[in-house]
């Protein structure tokens, strides 16, 4: 009786082990994956309510916490850097600052979902208005 209880605690005990060691190798492929999927250029067309769709272009690299990962332009008109800011397990945060461009280019922040190896889905708010949104799915040029 005895072995048999001290043998069932070493299974349960070495399963435990098992299930932590194997849940952070889960999270440290996802991050690489991650890191690996978003570099590079994208593109794609942005639907804003109340505006004509624009066009996207940028350059991504790799994605570390509080740098500027990227740089492009709406349309050739509005040029921006991107920031990431956090990541919230299902999308990149990022913070969006116009550089150059016309009046109607605000600042901006950029929640970016990874959708498969070659889109990601963008999702922007306007730094004014809350329900100053914009849409769009970019692919990888």
């Amino acid at each position: 009786m005895v072995n048999r209880s001290i043998t069932r605690t070493i299974i349960l005990f070495l399963f435990s082990i098992s299930l932590v060691f194997s849940s952070c190798g889960e999270e440290g492929i996802m991050v690489e994956e991650k890191e690996s999927t978003i570099v590079g250029s994208w593109s794609g067309v942005i639907s804003q309510e109340g505006y004509e769709d624009f066009t996207l272009n940028v350059d991504i690299t790799e994605p570390i916490i509080n740098t500027v990962i990227a740089k492009g332009d709406y349309d050739g008109n509005c040029t921006f850097s991107w920031t990431y800011t956090m990541d919230d397990m299902s999308a990149l945060i990022i913070e969006e600052k116009i550089l150059s461009g016309f009046d109607y280019c605000i600042d901006g922040t950029i929640a970016l979902t990874i959708l498969s190896e070659s889109s990601l889905q963008y999702k922007w708010t306007g730094s004014d208005f809350d329900d100053n949104f914009a849409t769009g799915t970019l692919i990888r040029n």
